[in-house]
């Protein structure tokens, strides 16, 4: 009786947190996600293709720089492993370096700064992910996001567009505190990296690949449709963003359980079945309703319609992903994003060039469902089940 007791008060408490992680991941990308939606009727579709370039190659350099550093930190955390201050100090000084790099080349001193901001904020909310301090992240999630919009708003009517992305990078200086605090904790032992090296470079393998295939697109579609259609195709990726939310959701609560070998397997397979049916109601309703908002974005509706589904395979990938990297097995996660961003950027060139949008759409949709069988085929040999 006093087991099933435990077991019952356990399954509320993991549910309550469950709970506190998904409103503040929603709440939080519903703002920023109801601001971007907001800015593109004002923007007009050209502009908001060049808004989408620029954060793009922003976000691209940073990737470069931080080595995938967020990701490790919610893997050894909940195994005990006191790796922030190793893996903060790598972080915030090779995107220091980034960032000064890059103002050499681009001359822009917001990009510099959205770069360092950009691993200031990736390191201090992973860290309170992995210590599962959901509390403390919401309050700091919604902090980010709310001076986010009031700064951007302000930027904007005085620096245009680059105030927008000014706005982004002032924003995440506010993890700044959490950042020290951390530091504090425990000193930086860099004995730590040599036994997890080859983990680690894996993993910065899967984090390239990852941030190429979410951004990469946008620096090729560009060159080659325009600012227009990158503008259109962006819009459809800010609503498909805020789709897989739910999938970022579900992996950022799994991760840290994969990782200590507690069981997930409801959690997953209630996840997919929901992104079953958010797919359908998205494809259905974006016809209807964009004309009505987006009346200059007549393109985004069929990109909406066919990018939509991805979220099917999108969750699957993460899942079977937080799988395999809790087991430190990373190689895998590693060849099945190789070969989603193959996929993305021969589908871009080739399917783009001989369909136009259309192409672009379905390229988009078959990179994640070649990742998501890959990985799924691979967890099916490695733990003898699909999911």
């Amino acid at each position: 009786m006093t087991n099933l007791w435990e077991s019952l008060k356990s399954i509320i408490r993991e549910s309550k947190n469950l709970g506190l992680l998904g409103i503040t991941i929603y709440s939080a990308s519903l703002i920023s996600g109801l601001f971007f939606l907001y800015i593109a009727p004002l923007l007009g579709p050209e502009k908001y293709g060049e808004l989408s370039y620029l954060y793009s190659i922003s976000n691209i350099i940073f990737a470069l720089c931080f080595f995938g550093g967020g990701s490790i930190i919610l893997i050894y955390i909940p195994k005990g492993v006191k790796i922030f201050p190793v893996i903060g100090i790598i972080s915030l000084f090779s995107c220091f370096i980034g960032s000064v790099i890059a103002f050499i080349f681009l001359n822009d001193f917001v990009i510099s700064l959205l770069i360092l901001s950009l691993s200031i904020s990736n390191l201090a909310t992973n860290e309170l992910l992995a210590k599962q301090q959901y509390k403390s992240y919401s309050k700091y999630i919604f902090t980010q996001r709310i001076s986010f919009v009031v700064l951007s708003i302000g930027l904007y009517h005085v620096f245009d567009i680059s105030g927008l992305l000014l706005g982004i990078g002032l924003s995440n200086l506010f993890f700044i505190p959490r950042i020290i605090f951390s530091f504090k904790e425990s000193k930086i032992d860099f004995s730590l990296i040599k036994p997890r090296f080859k983990f680690m470079l894996n993993n910065y393998a899967l984090w390239i690949t990852r941030v190429g295939y979410g951004y990469m697109d946008r620096l090729i579609i560009s060159p080659i449709h325009g600012f227009e259609i990158l503008g259109n195709y962006e819009l459809a990726g800010q609503i498909v963003a805020f789709m897989y939310i739910f999938p970022i959701v579900i992996h950022s609560f799994v991760q840290p359980r994969d990782a200590k070998k507690i069981s997930t397997r409801k959690v997953k397979t209630g996840a997919i079945i929901l992104s079953v049916l958010f797919a359908v109601l998205v494809s259905i309703l974006a016809p209807i309703i964009l004309p009505l908002l987006f009346d200059e974005f007549s393109t985004s509706i069929m990109f909406v319609s066919i990018m939509a589904f991805a979220i099917i395979p999108h969750m699957i990938s993460r899942l079977n992903a937080s799988r395999f990297l809790g087991n430190e097995m990373s190689k895998i996660v590693i060849i099945g994003s190789g070969l989603h961003l193959g996929v993305l950027i021969l589908g871009i060139i080739v399917l783009g060039g001989q369909f136009g949008t259309m192409g672009l759409a379905i390229s988009f949709l078959l990179s994640e469902i070649t990742e998501a069988v890959f990985l799924s085929l691979m967890h099916k040999r490695t733990f003898k089940i699909f999911v």
